[in-house]
């Protein structure tokens, strides 16, 4: 069970995962009308949730201050950043970005380029949730344009519909094969 799970695990890590696996079950069942204990979904830490077939799929991000749930009835990859979060932008960028992503970074003053390089982080690794890859092996892989809403993996030679959203203090971003057509449904504790 998750609560056996979540023992395995360090105090902040199970609140993160029993609060996450709780809230999306809760989120599920408004949209299915079911109740929450009977969504079946499937989460172990370090794996990508899961929904039985034919519920649909499922994607889960949180920061410090925030969980996102996405769902669909097609493959999508989500992923949330505070936008207040401060990067070593520069160096990230020349360490895990193409040389497209750099050279569109580069024409950036240095009050900018911090918040465009979160936009594309979220976007990277909202699309390597999709794919159901790892930050490791394809964060360098991925290559975002914001402005076309498009990811492509430069292995593989897969193209997809990824964009950057803003919502209050957080950067959104979200992959999926289909047109990206966002809804936000926002659940207070």
């Amino acid at each position: 069970s998750e609560a056996e799970l979540a023992l395995t695990l360090p105090p902040l890590k199970a609140r993160q995962f029993l609060h996450s696996r709780g809230y999306a079950r809760y989120a599920l069942s408004f949209v299915f009308q079911q109740n929450p204990l009977l969504i079946p979904l499937s989460a172990r830490p370090g794996k990508a949730p899961e929904l039985k077939e034919g519920w649909g799929y499922i994607s889960l991000s949180h920061c410090e201050d925030a969980l996102l749930i996405g769902w669909s009835n097609y493959n999508l990859g989500v992923d949330i950043e505070r936008k207040d979060r401060f990067l070593k932008a520069r160096e990230i960028a020349n360490r895990f970005f193409s040389a497209k992503e750099i050279n569109y970074l580069a024409k950036l003053n240095s009050e900018t380029i911090n918040d465009e390089v979160l936009k594309l982080l979220t976007t990277k690794e909202a699309a390597i949730k999709w794919q159901r890859g790892s930050m490791a092996k394809d964060l360098c892989a991925w290559e975002c344009n914001l402005k076309d809403q498009q990811a492509y993996h430069n292995k593989s030679k897969e193209m997809i519909n990824a964009s950057s959203l803003e919502y209050k203090n957080w950067y959104i971003g979200v992959a999926s094969k289909i047109n990206i057509n966002t809804t936000l449904k926002i659940f207070n504790e």
